[in-house]
């Protein structure tokens, strides 16, 4: 609800990586997106991708928004 997305490692449970979502993008055509609360569904995982929405506002303390947030993940050398 508080616009964080975050991984924590499947061994540790420790933090490696966190995004703020609560802050302003511009898109690919200059058009400026917001981003929000996440809330009405969890990420999806393509291949190297991970999308997610970014902007749901149901009841109060939630940030409405309008972002579609695209990350490419980073390969991992064990």
């Amino acid at each position: 609800m508080d616009g964080k997305l975050e991984t924590p490692s499947a061994l540790t449970g420790e933090l490696i990586w966190t995004h703020d979502s609560w802050q302003d993008y511009e898109w690919t055509n200059g058009v400026p997106v917001t981003g929000g609360s996440f809330d009405a569904h969890g990420p999806m995982i393509p291949e190297d991708l991970l999308l997610v929405t970014s902007g749901y506002q149901y009841v109060g303390g939630q940030r409405g928004g309008n972002a579609l947030l695209v990350f490419q993940l980073e390969s991992v050398d064990e």
